[in-house]
């Protein structure tokens, strides 16, 4: 899956999927929004910080495991 990304100096970009078909999620923060999670096939992938997610975090990876 090609990921188009975006420069380190350039934050009014972010990476996103090269196709709108591999985006499952997207988050906005301060007007601005980012790519989530993606997946195409069986292949998945998303963005979280564990250290803040919290039990919000457990039940997303509960649901993942459950499917």
């Amino acid at each position: 899956m090609k990921i188009a990304s975006s420069s380190a100096d350039d934050w009014s970009r972010f990476d996103r999927p090269a196709s709108a078909a591999d985006l499952l999620a997207i988050y906005r923060y301060d007007n601005v929004t980012m790519t989530a999670a993606i997946q195409r096939g069986t292949v998945f992938g998303c963005q979280f910080h564990p250290e803040k997610s919290g039990p919000a975090l457990l039940a997303i990876i509960q649901r993942f495991l459950d499917s």
